[in-house]
């Protein structure tokens, strides 16, 4: 019973993760004058927002073994619900950029966490449908942001439903504890507190106080083979979702004429796609492996680079950013429970870790740089851009295959 509440509550989760990574992109054309911000500094929020997620992710293994899942998810969506309303009340870009920093902490504990747990305990059919909801939670947010800025001329208004949506998330995690407690000694590999361990080992006298997991090393992850392949893949596709997301609207607003509520609206097709290519993924993944669903997302992505690329009306532009969004739909939850194939049972965690670290580096570093290259050379450069990352994520890829485990 608790194994099923626990997964009802990841469902929630995931939407509440993947709410405030479109809500930025989506407001940016209308936000950035408001909080006296130039248009190219989106990448300048992100990149503090990501470097949030990787120092929350890279440690994120030795503060799950301090805390445990359940006191860290906690932790984790507080954190993310004070920076999503600190996003709506805020009037200068120094501030948003303090918000971006504490976001990308919450985003990066709860992603290294959940996705940990996910791995350990469940298929990929549910890897999948769990990552429906995120592609759910990022595709309603620029309807609603749409909508504000289209009916109250506001963008902050729309900020605040995911910002409460969060603490409803808190609220669900206190009065659900003692199924995470119990889902332990069912048999669910769910991380629990290391103090809580000593402190049972203690009174039963028993030499498990000896056995305690540590943390692993980043020179003893990369001795894995196979690590650096893998790490290399999250960073390509996470720099391709990224570039998507945050720069998708300037391009059709700045580049193709588009008016910005039509824009931050269009985007929300990218996570539509996204939700129905993970849905149809879960169904494949119980014929297909995840190398074989990953291919298909290549397919994808290139015909979706291709629509954007030469389509000369609306319907064409629109049909490229869906079918874009069903191109990105298998890597995440595919690349992540592979991971369960490729590594030691022990490493999952520490690798899991690792592989978010790449992602949000991947999440900062390119969309930072496109800031500048838009601003030099034009929002024109954007599918092309998308063009060299494919290739990329399609060579990585590829070459994971080769390693592994028996």
């Amino acid at each position: 019973m608790s194994r099923i509440v626990i997964l009802i509550l990841l469902y929630l989760l995931y939407f509440g993760i993947g709410a405030p990574n479109s809500i930025l992109g989506a407001a940016w054309p209308e936000m950035y004058s408001d909080i006296g911000a130039d248009a190219s500094w989106a990448g300048i929020l992100t990149f503090a927002m990501s470097i949030g997620m990787i120092a929350a992710s890279f440690f994120g293994e030795r503060y799950l073994l301090r805390r445990g899942t359940h006191l860290s998810a906690i932790d984790s969506f507080l954190v993310i619900g004070i920076a999503i309303l600190g996003y709506a009340v805020s009037q200068t870009f120094v501030l948003t950029l303090g918000f971006s920093l504490l976001l990308g902490l919450g985003i990066g504990l709860a992603e290294a966490m959940l996705n940990g747990l996910l791995v350990r305990n469940y298929s990929a059919r549910d890897m999948n449908w769990v990552h429906c909801l995120w592609s759910i939670g990022a595709s309603a947010m620029p309807l609603i942001i749409g909508h504000f800025i289209a009916k109250e001329h506001s963008w902050s208004k729309g900020f605040a439903v995911p910002g409460i949506y969060e603490f409803v998330l808190v609220v669900l995690l206190i009065m659900t504890a003692v199924h995470w407690r119990r889902a332990n000694d069912q048999g669910m590999d769910v991380t629990l507190a290391r103090r809580a361990k000593h402190r049972d080992a203690s009174q039963k006298d028993s030499p498990q106080k000896k056995t305690l997991p540590k943390a692993k090393g980043l020179t003893e992850i990369l001795r894995v083979p196979g690590s650096k392949v893998m790490i290399l893949s999250m960073f390509c596709y996470c720099s391709l979702e990224m570039m998507v997301i945050l720069w998708s609207t300037s391009y059709l607003v700045f580049f193709k004429g588009i008016d910005s509520g039509t824009a931050a609206a269009w985007l929300s097709l990218v996570f539509v796609g996204m939700t129905l290519g993970r849905l149809m993924v879960g169904f494949l993944s119980i014929k297909f492996s995840n190398r074989a669903n990953i291919r298909f997302g290549i397919i994808f992505l290139v015909v979706g680079v291709v629509a954007l690329l030469f389509s000369k009306n609306d319907a064409g532009i629109a049909i490229g950013l869906f079918i874009l969004g069903v191109g990105m739909a298998p890597f995440f939850p595919c690349l992540m429970h592979s991971t369960g194939e490729h590594f030691p049972k022990d490493f999952i965690q520490a690798m899991v870790g690792i592989e978010m670290t790449a992602a949000f580096v991947g999440n900062a570093v390119l969309p930072l740089i496109f800031g500048g290259l838009a601003s030099a050379a034009g929002y024109g450069i954007f599918p092309f851009v998308l063009t060299g990352i494919v290739a990329a994520l399609f060579i990585s890829t590829e070459l994971i295959g080769r390693h592994k485990m028996d």
